[in-house]
């Protein structure tokens, strides 16, 4: 698998977030209300919305809200999960929607918040568990091993 440069990792969440505010853009240049692409729960016109839904939000606050945590989340699981990053990905978004499809209140559910607590969960999780030898702890009392033999 082919590693990305931190760089890169935040050019392309960059290039991501900017398409979530291009449809901000187009919603307010032409004065379009866009959340009926929102998942409706146990619709058929709402399962639509489990592939749409984290790409409309309804102000500029609530995209101003989850511009920052889209950033950084995606720059560190594109960044440092290089093998699973594109799976989890499509699985927290796809698992988000259904979810919200399954289980949510009879309105339009719009915005990206399901993606980045879904990815904060992941990174979470997984940290807990990955192993590193690179650790400070670890380098630390490898150092004091060494002086002691």
């Amino acid at each position: 698998m082919k590693t990305t440069s931190l760089k890169n990792s935040i050019l392309i969440t960059a290039f991501a977030v900017g398409f979530i505010w291009c449809f901000k853009a187009f919603e307010l240049n032409f004065n379009i209300n866009l959340s009926w692409l929102g998942v409706y729960p146990l619709a058929l016109h709402g399962l639509v919305g489990i592939i749409t839904a984290p790409l409309i939000h309804g102000s500029l606050e609530h995209i101003f809200n989850n511009t920052l945590p889209i950033l950084v989340l995606g720059s560190f699981l594109i960044y440092g999960y290089p093998k699973t990053r594109w799976r989890v990905l499509i699985t927290v978004w796809l698992l988000s929607g259904i979810g919200v499809w399954l289980f949510g209140r009879e309105s339009y559910h719009i915005g990206a918040s399901g993606l980045t607590h879904g990815v904060f969960f992941y990174l979470f999780v997984v940290s807990i568990f990955r192993r590193e030898n690179t650790t400070p702890h670890r380098y630390l009392s490898t150092q004091r091993d060494l002086k002691c033999s």
